[in-house]
């Protein structure tokens, strides 16, 4: 099978060396599992409302319990719609309140939040 011991024991190297890496990328994927467990943890017990619009269009693409709850709905509800338009028909006036107090960085700049988008 093999010409010679050299070519045995390169290959054995190379196919430890192989499977050490395949190991490592297991456990690092594992860790990152375990540390999106624990963030999703914290964000899901805040004892604040609290929801991400990562979207331009002001789609709402996460929210936590408190926030589901101050909504009167679940988060598979709300989770894909307009920003705008949950709460604005929920809470009239928010929207001008938020675009009036907060601010956020883009690209190293200092920006207001706008919802006329």
């Amino acid at each position: 099978m093999y010409q010679s011991w050299a070519t045995f024991f390169q290959d054995s190297i190379q196919s430890l060396s192989l499977k050490y890496q395949q190991r490592e990328i297991f456990f690092n994927v594992w860790r990152v599992g375990q540390k999106l467990n624990e963030l999703s943890t914290i964000f899901d017990t805040m004892p604040h409302g609290v929801l991400a619009i990562l979207d331009p269009k002001l789609n709402i693409m996460t929210i936590n319990k408190i926030t589901s709850s101050m909504l009167g709905s679940d988060s598979h509800t709300v989770v894909g719609k307009n920003a705008r338009k949950i709460f604005e028909s929920r809470f009239p006036g928010i929207l001008k309140i938020i675009e009036e107090r907060f601010w956020y960085y883009e690209a190293g700049k200092l920006k207001r939040v706008n919802f006329t988008i």
